[in-house]
């Protein structure tokens, strides 16, 4: 494992936009919380009940015109997976009022109920009237997305790498130049989500587009500076510590994991904005390269202490002393 530490987490004083953002995201998540867990618990009473699930699935597949018949206990489990699939289709979504009756009509009229209730529990969620979908992508979505987690742990480990490179970058850039990336960097995360992914009604939120545009940003424009990185392989001496490599890892790292997760993800199955990540790392990579072309960004970055200083540096003829 390996974890940038930089010159770790900054007071307040030294990056007040990094901390306000991170008030911000930490503010509306818990201004929203009870509602999001009254909602939540309310779909996932209908998502627990096999009935509706498996009523679904078949009036999915009947939509689907497949032709297959569900008819034999071995695909039942395709079924009950096509009946949670569903409910990210937007065409199936948006036709359930003119969906023909199925030939169990009790059956039918519970699935009916049941699918009008969650879509109206759906639309107090919080990640639904803030999330960006390609059905609902005004241009206070691509603003208010970047403020909206699906969780604690979905929030927290946002917070913590916009605390770690947030810190630097507002320092070299200023707080209104790094609050333009930050919120920029979000609104073409948003834009390759909308072109990459297929569409779907599970909407995007969170701040990890606009915080892989910051990472990407950061190790552009300190590609050759040593970056220290806390490493950890088992728990004894010498296999956990502090090591420093060139700043252009933690780009490689990030990108690669990302690219990775893009490709091997099917379809509805992946619950992670793999796109939207590839988007911030795009939008951050030619922001960098545009900085060090055309700015006085390389007289900023040697006047600041933004890294910390290691005993060795990376350049064209490999790792020499840093000095």
């Amino acid at each position: 494992m390996l974890f940038p530490y930089l010159g770790g987490i900054q007071n307040f004083l030294r990056a007040p936009v990094t901390w306000l953002l991170v008030l911000a995201n930490v503010g509306i998540f818990f201004f929203y919380f009870e509602q999001s867990q009254s909602v939540s618990r309310q779909l996932d009473h209908h998502l627990d009940d096999d009935f509706f699930i498996q009523t679904q699935g078949e009036l999915y597949k009947r939509f689907l015109k497949s032709p297959r018949t569900i008819a034999s206990a071995e695909v039942s489990h395709r079924v009950y997976l096509m009946g949670t699939l569903a409910l990210r289709d937007q065409s199936f979504l948006s036709a359930v009022n003119v969906i023909p009756a199925s030939a169990d009509r009790v059956a039918f009229d519970y699935w009916r109920r049941s699918v009008q209730s969650l879509l109206h529990a759906r639309r107090q969620h919080p990640n639904f009237f803030m999330g960006l979908t390609l059905h609902k992508s005004g241009w206070r979505q691509y603003l208010l997305y970047q403020f909206a987690h699906s969780s604690f742990q979905h929030l927290i480990g946002n917070m913590v790498f916009l605390l770690i490179f947030g810190a630097v970058l507002e320092q070299l850039l200023g707080g209104l130049g790094f609050l333009m990336v930050y919120l920029g960097s979000g609104v073409v995360a948003a834009l390759a989500f909308l072109s990459m992914t297929e569409p779907t009604t599970a909407p995007l939120v969170g701040a990890s587009g606009s915080i892989s545009g910051l990472i990407a940003l950061f190790a552009t424009l300190y590609w050759n500076r040593p970056v220290r990185y806390f490493f950890w392989v088992l728990p004894r001496k010498n296999y956990y510590g502090f090591i420093f490599l060139p700043a252009i890892i933690t780009l490689f790292l990030w990108m690669m994991t990302d690219l990775a997760g893009y490709l091997s993800a099917v379809g509805d199955f992946g619950g992670v904005a793999y796109s939207a990540h590839l988007g911030g790392h795009f939008a951050g990579f030619l922001l960098g390269v545009a900085l060090l072309q055309f700015s006085d960004i390389r007289k900023r970055m040697d006047k600041g202490t933004y890294v910390s200083q290691g005993p060795w540096a990376w350049n064209r003829k490999g790792f020499q002393p840093f000095r």
